[in-house]
């Protein structure tokens, strides 16, 4: 079972990135497993009514269902009030988000029931409510297409060591995240390949196997299950098998 996440972040667009690189979803925002609410001036009761009956459906095409309320501040107190039990006991498959650019507007009640994560725009750390912070490299989102993978590795495959540097911290974070999902079967398979994938290419790096074609195979074999399973498979691989390429670059 998840655990309700609120998100507190100075800005809209991080409270979204932040949002969405705790869901399998990647940047889509369209999806029947995902509800998203962001009403303007105010959300009614009539709105989290409707969550409610949203969420205790069964999930369409994943093991989960994710619900993000953006600006949760502007739920009106009869609103949060009826949110209340769905916090305490959400459905096994479901994942609440709320984000906000603070605590105000928010009851206690509705607090006291999520994991609070501050995020900050420039070291982008999070903190929990019980105060411990973790540092996170930065505030990645998984590519979820083949051409976003491209474009994320031509990046990333600038310079060697901050690509080793970057894959290491990375695969903290993602051993830190199996832990706080340990008992989610979608998160667990995701983490894990993950994790298998990043330890590897730390491997072929340190071995100076081509950079590029190192983390173009990382991001390729990473990509989110949902687009994988919503497009049709690449008729060739992304890059060739990176077992004939373990030997040093050549330069000039």
């Amino acid at each position: 079972m998840f655990t309700p996440l609120f998100i507190l972040a100075p800005t809209l667009e991080l409270q979204k990135k932040t949002a969405f690189a705790n869901t399998p979803f990647g940047h889509e925002t369209a999806h029947p497993d995902l509800l998203i609410i962001q009403e303007t001036p105010s959300i009614g009761i009539e709105t989290v009514r409707d969550l409610i009956t949203w969420s205790h459906t069964k999930p369409f095409s994943l093991q989960q269902k994710v619900v993000i309320v953006a600006e949760a501040g502007r739920m009106t107190p009869q609103a949060q009030n009826a949110l209340l039990k769905t916090l305490e006991e959400p459905p096994e498959f479901l994942q609440i988000i709320m984000t906000g650019t603070s605590e105000l507007g928010v009851l206690e009640t509705v607090r006291s029931r999520c994991r609070v994560m501050r995020v900050q725009p420039k070291k982008e750390h999070w903190v929990e409510s019980s105060g411990k912070a973790e540092e996170t490299t930065e505030l990645f989102v998984w590519p979820t297409t083949l051409s976003s993978a491209i474009e994320q590795a031509e990046g990333l495959a600038k310079d060697r060591e901050e690509a080793i540097d970057w894959c290491e911290k990375t695969l903290l974070n993602e051993r830190l995240s199996l832990e706080r999902y340990a008992q989610n079967a979608v998160y667990l398979d995701i983490g894990l390949r993950k994790v298998k994938h990043l330890a590897h290419a730390i491997r072929l790096l340190k071995r100076n196997v081509n950079t590029k074609l190192v983390v173009e195979d990382l991001f390729f074999h990473t990509r989110s299950p949902l687009s994988v399973s919503l497009s049709a498979p690449p008729s060739v691989p992304l890059s060739v098998p990176l077992t004939a390429l373990a030997k040093p670059e050549t330069i000039g």
